[in-house]
């Protein structure tokens, strides 16, 4: 089940659809993906892959910043809940 939600995040970002990219890191954290892993195998190859079709001409300058917005999105979603599970784990261990 991992591996398909990876390949759908790695498909958000390569058909530029932020709107999908919330509900997508929300299904990934509830089964306990690393964000970290969800970011190398699925965001990265994503963003690559829009740069390919940009290189060879088949996307345009919109959808490089459709499928960079996605992918932003996604990794500030991810950045927030990285610093609030470390922190409640900072906070653990200072008891």
């Amino acid at each position: 089940m991992s591996e398909g939600i990876i390949q759908q995040l790695e498909q958000t970002v390569i058909e530029g659809l932020p709107e999908d990219a919330e509900m997508l890191a929300n299904q990934a954290l509830a089964q306990g993906l690393d964000p970290l892993d969800c970011i190398n195998e699925g965001l990265t190859p994503g963003i690559q892959r829009v740069g390919e079709l940009f290189a060879s001409g088949e996307y345009f300058l919109p959808e490089l910043i459709v499928g960079a917005d996605a992918m932003e999105l996604l990794r500030t979603f991810w950045n927030q809940q990285w610093w609030e599970i470390r922190n409640e784990r900072l906070l653990v261990g200072c008891y």
